[in-house]
């Protein structure tokens, strides 16, 4: 079976896309911290690259401190060049990596459009 990098790397964007949903049910008012948390580390659990609670453990340290706005925990999620880092030791095609920096503007993209509406109607 021949190994699909493109699709490891979708299902990491997918993740990322997960955890800044999870973040605005929370800011919505949808589910508490707690259930924020348990919900993102069932997403991070699919992960090849980070471990749940460094995901966590980041995301409390962020809400937390306030020096961090939305916007800042939103870049912490979304981080294409420290998730390619991961692939540093594979031979990445430049239509392979095209192909994942579209999908990952897109995901981000679907995603700030979500907390424009919610900040906008909030």
């Amino acid at each position: 079976m021949k190994y699909d990098l493109l699709s490891d790397i979708y299902d990491e964007i997918d993740i990322m896309g997960g955890i800044a949903d999870e973040y605005l049910s929370h800011l919505k008012g949808e589910q508490t911290e707690e259930t924020m948390y348990e919900e993102i580390t069932d997403w991070v659990r699919g992960s090849y690259i980070t471990a749940p609670e460094d995901i966590v453990d980041h995301m409390y340290y962020m809400i937390h401190n306030d020096e961090y706005k939305s916007d800042d925990v939103l870049d912490g999620i979304f981080d294409f060049n420290g998730m390619m880092g991961y692939y540093d030791d594979e031979e990445i095609e430049e239509e392979t990596y095209n192909q994942a920096l579209g999908y990952f503007t897109e995901t981000k993209n679907n995603i700030l459009d979500k907390f424009f509406d919610f900040y906008a109607h909030a």
